[in-house]
């Protein structure tokens, strides 16, 4: 530790320098040497000889800096007292000079859901704060106006509802000084589920209804099933759709997610003849007994809401007629 006395440079503004000396050319292979933990301290002062008034006013101005700051004031009289001496008097003020804004911070919440209730969690900091709010979309739900402490300041379990559609759930910290600090975290209300409509499935070989893979003449093999496309039209205004995917039967069967439009070339679209802006393109396995076939279908927004709806599809041996 190194200490240095800087009284001889009050009032000038100076460079601290530090030089480090090997002294020896050996054993220099190390991390080096750092400075850590540098600390000025001391007072500093600024002094005006001020003429009174009537000797008993003045006035004058002062530039103070960040932080606290002791004006002290010392007046003496131009004749001497009964101690051979001028008489003086002295009184100081202190006052706390701060420009800096609070700083705040929210923990995240879901940008959509469809709980009403969420919880407010965050930080704001500062060296003389007054007063904290919590507002949810301007309207104050949570209020601190004593017993702030200089530093951070933590709140939690402030719980509070939303409005369907968009909200904004902001903290802001005022100081002594007038400044004012804020975070805000938007979150959408969504309890609606998504409005879908189930469009009619398409056989793009047998028009009315599709064949499942088949056993073919000796030396043809195994004939692929055809092919059947499931269609929907899915909008959410709430959120958004976040997936639509099919339950397929059978236990223990994965779901499958149906594709969006617009990620299947329009000649393929065109070439199947559908108009639904999300498609379950689908083959017919082997074996597959004939008969119409309920099959669930669920869409999800991104608040997490789900509507369940059901499509159908015609399995036969043999193609129909018109």
């Amino acid at each position: 530790q190194c200490s240095l006395k800087l009284d001889s440079y009050a009032g000038q503004a100076i460079s601290i320098q530090f030089h480090f000396n090997t002294v020896y050319n050996i054993e220099n292979t190390g991390e080096g040497w750092f400075i850590d933990d540098k600390l000025v301290v001391g007072k500093s002062f600024r002094t005006q000889t001020v003429p009174t008034v009537g000797d008993t006013t003045f006035a004058t101005t002062f530039t103070i800096g960040e932080g606290a700051n002791t004006i002290t004031v010392k007046a003496k009289t131009p004749y001497l007292g009964g101690t051979g001496l001028p008489v003086t008097g002295e009184a100081s003020v202190t006052v706390f000079l701060d420009t800096t804004n609070p700083v705040c911070s929210l923990e995240p919440i879901p940008v959509f859901t469809n709980n009403p209730t969420q919880k407010a969690k965050g930080t704001c900091s500062d060296l003389t704060p007054d007063k904290l709010f919590v507002r949810v979309n301007g309207d104050i739900v949570y209020s601190k106006v004593s017993g702030l402490t200089s530093g951070a300041n933590a709140f939690d379990n402030i719980f509070v509802t939303l409005k369907e559609g968009a909200n904004t759930i902001e903290v802001e910290m005022t100081d002594k000084a007038a400044n004012s600090g804020k975070a805000a975290r938007s979150s959408t209300l969504d309890t609606t589920g998504p409005v879908v409509t189930v469009l009619s499935a398409k056989y793009p070989i047998g028009e009315m209804s599709a064949r499942p893979g088949r056993t073919g003449s000796p030396g043809v093999g195994v004939i692929p099933g055809d092919p059947v496309i499931f269609q929907v039209n899915a909008s959410d205004v709430g959120s958004g759709i976040q997936n639509i995917w099919m339950e397929t039967p059978g236990s223990g069967s994965p779901s499958v997610d149906f594709k969006k439009s617009t990620d299947i070339p329009q000649a393929v679209r065109n070439q199947w003849g559908t108009t639904g802006n999300y498609l379950f393109p689908f083959q017919l396995p082997q074996g597959a007994p004939s008969g119409t076939y309920t099959l669930t279908v669920k869409a999800q927004d991104k608040g997490g809401n789900i509507s369940t709806i059901s499509v159908t599809a015609k399995i036969v041996d043999k193609l129909e007629a018109f």
